[in-house]
């Protein structure tokens, strides 16, 4: 049974979009930074188009003028233990994030890796 007190620790951000919306992933890594400054949990489900930002370097190729860097705000996502829940349907759909990409990026998790971070 999940209590309040637990449920309210917990944050998940829904994104299913990529490089084409930076506007949205801007505001996906701001709720999630924002959420373990506070001392939540964090996760960031990824779908569709969203599956993108799971992978290695993917951040850095994204810009938005006049905004926070997301390429700083992912790093301290990660850093402060924000995980991902990458949907397998998805990565099959668009084709598989790499190998050497899932390695390097331990808080990686899909419906098969539950609980690896």
């Amino acid at each position: 049974m999940t209590t309040k007190a637990s449920a309210d620790r917990k944050v998940l951000v829904g994104l299913t979009h990529g490089k084409d919306e930076p506007e949205n992933l801007l505001i996906a890594y701001l709720m999630g930074v924002e959420a373990l400054r506070a001392g939540k949990e964090a996760m960031m489900g990824l779908t569709k188009d969203g599956i993108e930002i799971a992978a290695e370097g993917f951040a850095s190729q994204v810009e938005l003028p006049g905004a926070l860097s997301i390429t700083d705000l992912h790093e301290e996502y990660v850093d402060a233990g924000g995980r991902f829940l990458v949907c397998p349907v998805c990565v099959a759909r668009r084709g598989p994030l790499d190998t050497e990409r899932r390695s390097q990026r331990p808080r990686l998790c899909t419906n098969t890796q539950r609980g690896a971070h």
